[in-house]
């Protein structure tokens, strides 16, 4: 956003707090000359801000799960350090020595495969 675009945006933020405060500062008057906080004001008038909104939809990140191609087992490794995200974006990594296993969680629905890679004799990725 440009210097000339912030300075009018804050100031129409301005001026929509100091609507507020005049109404704020109108019923405050009322009630004192009234002397009670009994008057029934009517309810404000929607404002864009209040109004609800509808529900994003979540972004569909795309699938690497659907066209994965697994090898098979290194001679120097020990197993997959499979990296993935669950449906609620939540990041696993599972280690196993079954290629069926990454192939089971590569055509789950709801995983996302981010990583694959093989387990050498120390453990280390």
């Amino acid at each position: 956003m440009d210097l000339h675009t912030r300075i009018v945006l804050n100031n129409l933020l301005l001026k929509r707090e100091e609507g507020f405060a005049h109404v704020y500062h109108c019923e405050q008057e009322i009630n004192a000359i009234l002397g009670s906080d009994c008057f029934p004001f009517p309810d404000p008038p929607e404002l864009p801000s209040t109004r609800k909104k509808p529900p994003r939809k979540a972004a569909k990140h795309p699938s690497t799960s659907e066209h994965l191609t697994i090898r098979s087992l290194r001679k120097d490794a020990r197993g997959y350090l499979v990296q993935y995200e669950d449906a609620n974006g939540i990041c696993h990594r599972e280690r196993t020595t079954s290629t069926s296993v990454v192939q089971t969680l590569a055509k789950s629905p709801g995983i996302t495969i981010r990583e694959i890679s093989y387990l050498k004799d120390d453990h280390q990725p």
